[in-house]
């Protein structure tokens, strides 16, 4: 009999840190009494030691910060709910206009979103980028003991290939009975997504003290007994995307690998043209205390599947899922598309790209599909691997008679495409 999947969850959001920026269309409904500080002005020349803005506060705390010259702790009615960052140390790079803010990690496992909310509004400011978000899922259910039965079991295999890393919190401890203990690491703590599993309740005992936590478990129906936590650590990075995609008239896009499979009939209908597209999951803080919203979260951004091989059928794998996600409605996380004309900071996509068309001009001999190749290779300076695909497709000879003269003036291109006819 495999293990039940993790069922008796509670979803929280457990570390948000946000880069803030000015609100330059400040809600109209939110009222405020005076005019509030344009905190993206302020630094270490000119700072105060206080601001004042509708009943929340900044006071400055004399921290020594690697990246900042200016802390602040925000505070509401005296108390304290997070840290906000100011007068970044480099001059340099695109980050100037954030501001980086961290809520208190007991801040959220309290009513925090109204708090969030009103002191944004209240100095003028928004979220601009989300740097860091921690979603937790804590149950009584041994995640830890289940992983590793399913890790260890050769009826199983994990999705994907992925393995476990090498890092674990101890060294094999087991409990009597054969329950293991020690938490356990997938993914690298350098990369943008990060999956842990650990025992929250011996961590709290041992290590933490924040017995806050425990107190929102036994809120939550997790009380008398241990508490595992699944936690899923999201950086910016893994909410955001950048890819080439081709866009005809009517706005459908294709990736690569579908704009590789149009048939010479597609072609002849639409012509399409490449684009850059920055694709992201527009997280909506508000709904950061609605556990469905979190569990769908979870279930977007991780992969704790399993697949069970079938003896009978050893060819046929069924999928096992780690964790339950039914137990809570699911909701619809939505993808924000924004297209640009332009991306100098990922060439490997762009060569892939010209590729793309080049395989088209092949296939198709239209050669306004080569037009647009040749003008797509100027546009990004990738003449010379122009000239390298010319060559791999050996299409030397039919190019000449498209390409304007003097197109490969270069004389290292020149040569690579001397080479090509």
């Amino acid at each position: 009999m495999p293990p039940q999947p993790i069922k008796n969850y509670v979803p929280v959001i457990d570390t948000l840190h946000l880069n803030l920026t000015k609100d330059l269309a400040p809600n109209a409904f939110v009222l405020t009494s005076h005019n509030p500080t344009d905190l993206l002005s302020v630094n270490r020349h000119n700072a105060e030691a206080l601001y004042h803005s509708d009943g929340y506060s900044l006071e400055r705390v004399e921290q020594r910060n690697q990246h900042f010259h200016l802390v602040y702790t925000a505070k509401v009615n005296g108390n304290a709910f997070g840290t906000l960052y100011l007068d970044r140390k480099s001059p340099f790079g695109n980050q100037q206009h954030l501001i980086p803010f961290h809520l208190y990690n007991s801040t959220l496992y309290t009513e925090w979103v109204p708090t969030l909310t009103n002191f944004m509004a209240a100095f003028e400011l928004t979220i601009s980028t989300f740097a860091q978000v921690h979603i937790a899922l804590d149950t009584n259910q041994n995640a830890v003991n289940q992983f590793y039965k399913l890790q260890d079991s050769p009826a199983f295999v994990m999705n994907h290939g992925r393995q476990l890393s090498d890092k674990v919190k101890t060294a094999g401890t087991r409990q009597a009975g054969g329950q293991r203990e020690d938490g356990l690491y997938i993914g690298s703590a350098k990369s943008a997504k990060q999956t842990v599993i650990y025992n929250k309740t011996k961590e709290i005992a041992d290590e933490s003290d924040k017995h806050y936590i425990t107190a929102h478990h036994v809120a939550n129906g997790l009380g008398g007994a241990d508490v595992y936590r699944i936690e899923l650590k999201l950086s910016n990075d893994v909410l955001k995307d950048y890819r080439r995609l081709f866009v005809n008239e009517d706005g459908e896009a294709l990736s690569n690998h579908l704009m590789k499979r149009q048939t010479l009939e597609d072609m002849a209908v639409s012509t399409y043209q490449p684009v850059t597209a920055f694709l992201g999951t527009a997280l909506d803080y508000t709904k950061f205390t609605n556990p469905a919203y979190l569990s769908s979260l979870f279930a977007l951004f991780t992969n704790l599947d399993f697949r069970h091989k079938d003896n009978r059928h050893i060819s046929r794998c069924t999928r096992f899922a780690f964790i339950d996600f039914n137990r809570y409605q699911k909701e619809t996380i939505m993808q924000k598309i924004e297209y640009k004309d332009s991306m100098t900071n990922n060439f490997r996509i762009q060569k892939q790209s010209l590729e793309t068309q080049i395989d088209l001009f092949k296939r198709t001999a239209n050669p306004v599909l080569l037009e647009a190749a040749a003008a797509y290779a100027a546009e990004y300076r990738l003449q010379s691997h122009l000239a390298h695909l010319i060559k791999l497709y050996n299409i030397g000879d039919v190019v000449t008679a498209h390409l304007p003269v003097g197109y490969f003036d270069n004389t290292t291109i020149q040569h690579r495409m001397n080479l090509a006819l």
